[in-house]
């Protein structure tokens, strides 16, 4: 008889308090990366690390591949925008008299700063890849359940 009852009275709510009912549930919480680290730990790092590992090489060819005459462009027209007098000329006379030997250190420091600037993207990147990963780690064998829940 308590089925049938319960029945009833879903049967006399208005059709918006049923839908408000069905729908009232809020969405998935949208976890941060540090929510994600705590709940899977070596993992979330692992993946981290990897993304950077990816990250900093394709930095450092995209810079290399501008070249050194663009770079010493983008240089002059910082160093202009920033009020430095005479920049474009400063700036060629320091890089003839150096004849480029400082050229890998300059690309690797402009690399390792598009890097740093490349959070933005490595952040949700591995918020999103680590529950995936950690699944696949766990169908494999390599990894315990409790890293999962």
């Amino acid at each position: 008889m308590l089925p049938a009852m319960n029945a009833m009275r879903i049967l006399n709510r208005s059709p918006s308090a049923i839908l408000r009912r069905m729908y009232s549930s809020s969405p998935p919480k949208k976890l941060s990366l540090k929510e994600i680290v705590k709940k899977y730990g070596w993992t979330a790092t692992g993946v981290y690390t990897a993304l950077c590992f990816i990250d900093l090489p394709l930095s450092y060819v995209f810079v290399h591949n501008i070249g050194q005459e663009k770079l010493i462009d983008y240089e002059v027209y910082v160093r202009e925008k920033l009020g430095a007098n005479n920049a474009r000329d400063k700036t060629y006379i320091y890089r003839s008299s150096s004849g480029g030997k400082n050229h890998f250190l300059t690309e690797l420091g402009i690399a390792y700063i598009i890097h740093k600037s490349l959070i933005i993207v490595r952040a949700p990147l591995t918020v999103f890849l680590t529950p995936r990963i950690a699944h696949h780690l766990h169908k494999w064998g390599l990894l315990s359940k409790k890293h999962i829940t």
